[in-house]
């Protein structure tokens, strides 16, 4: 994560890489996942190359999705979605965050963290019909969100 802040995204991606073979071989999914996301983050945020962040965002949800680890699950799909969100394809980023609400909201985990998640997906829903200038269905989204 340290070379990703500082722009290092060839060191970032290589220690990544390695990071997601090493916690694959010791079959820890968890790490394996978060590593995963990490590579999506370099490719999304930093390299502006969208199709393999998503690739790499798509084996970590699947991951994340198999443990039953159903915050970090919809925090990638969130990921995925801010993926479609930065190139102005609401129609592919809107299900994804519809998808990541709807694993939150049924997730066990239903406290104070799950809850402010809750929050966040709903203002990006929300923000998703503000850009298509649908207000009142943008309005509903943001206040479901307070």
């Amino acid at each position: 994560m340290t070379y990703e802040r500082e722009g290092e995204s060839k060191l970032a991606i290589s220690h990544y890489e390695k990071s997601v073979a090493l916690f694959k071989e010791s079959g820890d999914s968890t790490l394996e996942a978060w590593s995963l996301d990490g590579l999506g983050r370099v490719f999304h945020l930093i390299l502006r190359e969208y199709e393999k962040a998503l690739g790499y965002y798509q084996r970590a949800f699947e991951i994340r999705k198999a443990s039953g680890n159903d915050l970090a699950a919809a925090g990638t799909k969130v990921n995925m979605a801010g993926v479609y969100m930065g190139q102005g394809d609401y129609a592919k980023g809107l299900p994804e965050y519809q998808e990541a609400l709807s694993t939150v909201v049924n997730g066990e985990r239903q406290d104070a963290v799950a809850k402010g998640f809750q929050a966040v997906i709903l203002s990006n829903i929300g923000e998703i019909y503000s850009r298509q200038e649908a207000y009142t269905i943008a309005l509903d989204y943001f206040e479901q969100g307070l």
